[in-house]
C-alpha cells in the first residue's frame, strides 16, 4: 500500500467516525398530547426537554433528539406509535407511556426489536414482576411500591379500620390489594372495597353514603383527573371532611388539580414518590429551572419523565454514545443511579424498577394555596423481586 492509499483510507475512517458522531441519539416518547391525559402528558414532555438541557444536550458529539408521538390516551394507538418509532424513526430508546395497558402491549414489541424502554409513568405491578423483561425499565413506580409501605404506616397512626373506594380500573385495584395485605398484616381491617365505573361516575353520593354508614376510622380513595376533583368536592359537600379522615395514593391531589379542587384538597394524607416541597438541593434547583422555563411548578409527572430521560442519557454516556450496541446500552441503564429531585434514585437490576424513597404527606393550607406537608419518609423502597424471572439480554 502506498502512502497516498494509506492517507485516503485513514481519511475515510475519520470521515465515517465524524459522521457517526454527528448522528443523533434518538429517544422516542409516547405521551398523550390529545385525550384525557393531556395535563400529565404536557408535564412529562416538559420534564424530558428539561433533562436534555441539564444532562445533554449531546453525548460524545451526538445530539439527543426527542421524538414525541401522541397515543391519545389509547393503548392500541400507543402500540402503533411504538412500532412507528422503532421501524420508521429508528429510535435508540423509548420512554414515556402513561397507561399501564399501553406499556404491557408495547413491552413485547420493544423487546423483540431489542430497543430499551424506560417507562415514565405506567405503574402496573406486572411490568416489573411476572412480565419483567431485560429490555423494559421503569423510572416511575410500581403500584405495590407505594401501597405496601403505606399499610403499616396508616395502622400505626391509629386507623384500625379503613373503607376503600376507587375507580374501576387496574391501578386502583392493585393499590387496594397491595395496601390491604400489609395493613391487615399489621392488625388493621379493610371493611369494604368499592369501585365506581371509571370516567363515568358523576355522582359519588351513593358511594359516600355507604362509606359513611360503615363508620370507618378512615376512607382510602383512588381517583384521578376529573374524577379526583369531583370526589374531593363531593366528599366535602357531603359533610365528611373533618369527620372521617381521607387518605389516598399519588395522583389524588397533584398540583395540577388543586386549583379546581380548592379547599376540598386540604387535609388528605397520601403515599407518594415525590412532592414538590422536598428540600434537597437537586429538587430546589429542578423546581427553579422548571418554573423559569415553563412558568409554573412541576408535579410528580414532570419529575418522573425528567428522571426517565436522565436514565437514558446517563446510560448513553456509559457506552460513550455507542447506543447501537443495544445489549451494552440496556446493561448500562440497569447500572444508573443518581441523586435527583426525588432523592436517591437507583435502577434495581433484579427487577429493572427504580429503588426510591416513599413520602407520606398531608395537604395543608398555606396562605391562599394548598401545599404538601411532609409527614414521614420511608427510605430506599424496592419492589419484590421474587416474581420477576429476568431473562438474558439476547
Amino acid at each position: 500500500m502506498n502512502n497516498a492509499s494509506g492517507i485516503a483510507i485513514a481519511a475515510s475512517v475519520l470521515v465515517a467516525a465524524s459522521a457517526q458522531a454527528q448522528q443523533p441519539i434518538k429517544v422516542g416518547a409516547i405521551i398523550a398530547t390529545t385525550g384525557n391525559d393531556v395535563p400529565q402528558g404536557t408535564e412529562m414532555a416538559n420534564g424530558m426537554r428539561l433533562a436534555i438541557e441539564h444532562f445533554g444536550p449531546a453525548v460524545n458529539g451526538r445530539p439527543i433528539q426527542l421524538l414525541i408521538e401522541d397515543d391519545g390516551s389509547n393503548p392500541n394507538t400507543g402500540l402503533q406509535k411504538a412500532r412507528k418509532l422503532i421501524s420508521s424513526d429508528n429510535v435508540d430508546m423509548i420512554a414515556g407511556v402513561q397507561l399501564s395497558a399501553g406499556a404491557l402491549a408495547i413491552a413485547p414489541a420493544t423487546a423483540a426489536a431489542k430497543i430499551p424502554m424506560i417507562i415514565s409513568l405506567a405503574s402496573a405491578n406486572a411490568l416489573t414482576r411476572e412480565r419483567c423483561s431485560p429490555w423494559v425499565f421503569r423510572a416511575s413506580y410500581a403500584n405495590s411500591q407505594l401501597a405496601e409501605p403505606f399499610g403499616p404506616w396508616v395502622f400505626s397512626k391509629g386507623y384500625k379500620t379503613v373503607y376503600t373506594m376507587g375507580a374501576d380500573f387496574v391501578t386502583p385495584k392493585e393499590f387496594a390489594a397491595n395496601f390491604r395485605v400489609t395493613y391487615e398484616k399489621a392488625g388493621g381491617k379493610v371493611i369494604n372495597e368499592v369501585f365506581s365505573p371509571f370516567n363515568k361516575t358523576q355522582d359519588f353520593g351513593p358511594y359516600l353514603a355507604q362509606a359513611r354508614a360503615a363508620n370507618p376510622d378512615a376512607i382510602l380513595a383512588f381517583y384521578y383527573g376529573a374524577e379526583a376533583i369531583l370526589f374531593t368536592k363531593q366528599y366535602e359537600s357531603f359533610g365528611m371532611k373533618g369527620k372521617i379522615p381521607l387518605i389516598a395514593m399519588i395522583g389524588t391531589t397533584p398540583v395540577m388539580l388543586r386549583g379546581a379542587q380548592g379547599d376540598s384538597a386540604e387535609g388528605i394524607i397520601s403515599s407518594l414518590n415525590y412532592i414538590p416541597e422536598l428540600q434537597n438541593p437537586e429538587n430546589i434547583a429542578f423546581q427553579k429551572a422548571y418554573r423559569e422555563k415553563f412558568g409554573g411548578g412541576a408535579s410528580e409527572f414532570a419529575v418522573m419523565a425528567y428522571d426517565s430521560m436522565r436514565f437514558a442519557i446517563e446510560a448513553a454516556k456509559r457506552v460513550n454514545g455507542k447506543v447501537e450496541d443495544r445489549v451494552a446500552l440496556a446493561k448500562a441503564i440497569s447500572q444508573v443511579s443518581f441523586n435527583g429531585p426525588r432523592g436517591p434514585t437507583k435502577m434495581n437490576p433484579s427487577t429493572n424498577q427504580v429503588d426510591q424513597n416513599i413520602y407520606i404527606a398531608k395537604t395543608i393550607k398555606k396562605g391562599n394555596e394548598v401545599v404538601f406537608e411532609l409527614l414521614d419518609t420511608i427510605s430506599n423502597v424496592s419492589t419484590d423481586a421474587a416474581q420477576c424471572k429476568m431473562g438474558p439480554l439476547e
